[in-house]
């Protein structure tokens, strides 16, 4: 299997894939049947395989290893190694890997950025306001170089992202099924005024000619566990704020720009999604997602257009009620003239 495996991705380029595709190999397939002959995997044995993955892994991982796995007896059968694919059978194919429903996000609310933001310090201060003011990924704002910044246009230039340890450079040709891989992390976001001003302060005491924001060890931060149990819990208990996680960054940005009447295709384009994706409003954008003083606004809105109504309503009553009043008053004293008349005659 290794030789076959070894045929089909010599030709490609990104050398971060065939990594990664050797690594699910060695892990995953070549443990597993690594001692069989490719004729003698059955049909019992794939089964058994792809239920196992499913339980252990993410789908998007599952469905990488099966795609793989696809593939190589795929071309194994194309050469006669083997009569068949076990994966084209029908008993393998009703081995699904549904995704997961699509939930919303939780998000912070504007006066909870508004405290972390006032209250971060040091580079991570900067590594927040990015976070919240462009809607970037956690892992792109860890593989940020200073060349991706031009601090002079204002412009920010997403082209790679950190994920599991390893720096990806955006390829769109990666035929992966590892959707943290195969993203857009290939756009340029016009910077807030804000965040550019924070950026060329930072500029002048940068802490690696290189990166932006280096561990201690001069690299990347390879995982975002790593700022978030050592930077952002710390910050939110201090501030007495719920942690929503770190990525909740991005799910704030794109909500409060939705939320206060920001373009769809802008924010989309920000933030590396599709032109009419769907995800951006069913999985991000919360239209509850305001905060609570901006609730109070508007209840107390519905609240003086209610009590201007009704003050408006008993004011017509007043005049109705009292032009009934003289209209009686006049009609009395018609009738007490009239009868004063008939008692004179």
């Amino acid at each position: 299997m290794q030789r076959i495996l070894n045929k089909h991705i010599k030709h490609v380029k990104n050398s971060e894939y065939k990594k990664d595709v050797m690594g699910v190999f060695d892990k995953y397939i070549e443990k597993e049947f690594g001692d069989f002959e490719l004729s003698q995997i059955t049909v019992s044995d794939i089964v058994s395989f792809l239920k196992d993955i499913k339980k252990k892994l993410s789908v998007s991982r599952a469905k990488f290893i099966k795609n793989i796995f696809t593939m190589i007896l795929d071309y194994a059968n194309d050469e006669s190694y083997i009569d068949f694919n076990p994966f084209n059978t029908t008993t393998v194919k009703k081995i699904k890997f549904p995704k997961k429903q699509m939930t919303i996000n939780k998000a912070y609310t504007d006066e909870e950025v508004h405290l972390i933001l006032e209250n971060a310090t040091g580079w991570f201060k900067v590594f927040l306001d990015i976070a919240f003011k462009t809607g970037a990924r956690t892992g792109e704002i860890m593989a940020l170089k200073w060349s991706d910044i031009d601090l002079e246009k204002g412009i920010l230039h997403i082209q790679r992202t950190m994920h599991k340890g390893t720096v990806y450079e955006d390829k769109r040709e990666l035929d992966s099924d590892d959707k943290s891989v195969t993203k857009n992390h290939n756009r340029k976001i016009i910077l807030m005024e804000s965040t550019l001003e924070l950026l060329r302060q930072f500029n002048i005491v940068r802490p690696h000619e290189e990166w932006v924001f280096p561990n201690r060890y001069k690299k990347p931060y390879s995982e975002p566990k790593n700022i978030t149990e050592y930077y952002f819990k710390p910050l939110l208990k201090f501030l007495k704020i719920e942690y929503k996680t770190i990525y909740a960054t991005r799910s704030t940005y794109i909500s409060l720009l939705l939320n206060n009447g920001a373009s769809l295709e802008q924010v989309q384009m920000n933030v590396g999604h599709q032109p009419g994706s769907k995800v951006t409003q069913s999985h991000y954008h919360d239209k509850d997602n305001v905060s609570l003083e901006k609730k109070k606004s508007q209840a107390q809105k519905l609240e003086d257009t209610f009590n201007s109504a009704v003050a408006n309503t008993s004011k017509k009553d007043e005049v109705i009620d009292g032009s009934s009043i003289e209209n009686e008053n006049e009609e009395n004293e018609i009738i007490q003239e009239e009868l004063s008349g008939e008692t004179c005659k």
